[in-house]
């Protein structure tokens, strides 16, 4: 239902000098983009389309004028995934696309991978079980049965795995407040919708 979110920074070593002689440095600027392009791959060529991967790079630093090319850049991100094999597959990918881009361009480029918290997934009989309580103050067709997946992430999954659970994702309200991001429906449209929806939030509930 939501999914794992994890943390990698890279760090390229290359070699500093002049723009106008760039023959005499290795360009990190060069090699970062080269790093961009490349990494986007996992998620088209490498996971399989019936999997939900998603790889974002976030920050690119390196530089501090325009006539010198720097000798370090540090990209950083986020890997999302829902299943533990996809997870594996895309910190394998990345280090192998690390590892083979820094030997074509005769750098050093170290990864720093980061395991967030694990995907939220819904128990199915918890799911069922507890799916209508919240019918009492708020409308049944603000909580569908199913719903898309959202790549957010949750630390919910940690209390999951203690003990099953489910967690209840109201539709965000009529006027749209909230529609195009899912995680702060769960607040700010939910209340605003609904003024008796908090009393019917409990992000996971246990059967007895």
């Amino acid at each position: 239902m939501m999914a794992a979110a994890d943390m990698f920074e890279i760090t390229i070593r290359g070699v500093g000098g002049h723009a106008a002689i760039p023959q005499t440095a290795k360009d990190p600027v060069v090699i970062a983009a080269q790093l961009v392009g490349a990494l986007q791959t996992l998620v088209s060529r490498n996971a399989n389309p019936m999997d939900a991967a998603v790889l974002s790079i976030t920050q690119i630093h390196t530089g501090s004028t325009h006539n010198v090319i720097p000798d370090e850049a540090y990209l950083n991100g986020t890997v999302r995934t829902f299943r533990a094999e996809v997870q594996e597959m895309m910190i394998a990918g990345m280090r192998r696309i690390v590892d083979g881009i820094a030997a074509a361009f005769g750098v050093s480029i170290s990864l720093d991978y980061q395991y967030g918290y694990p995907a939220t997934l819904n128990h199915a009989e918890q799911a069922e079980s507890r799916r209508w309580p919240p019918a009492k103050v708020v409308r049944r067709r603000q909580c569908p049965a199913r719903r898309r997946a959202v790549a957010g992430r949750r630390g919910l999954r940690l209390s999951a795995e203690r003990a099953a659970g489910r967690l209840p994702v109201p539709r965000p309200g009529r006027r749209g407040i909230g529609r195009d991001d899912p995680q702060s429906a769960l607040t700010t449209s939910t209340t605003r919708s609904c003024p008796s929806a908090p009393r019917c939030w409990r992000p996971w509930s246990r059967t007895s």
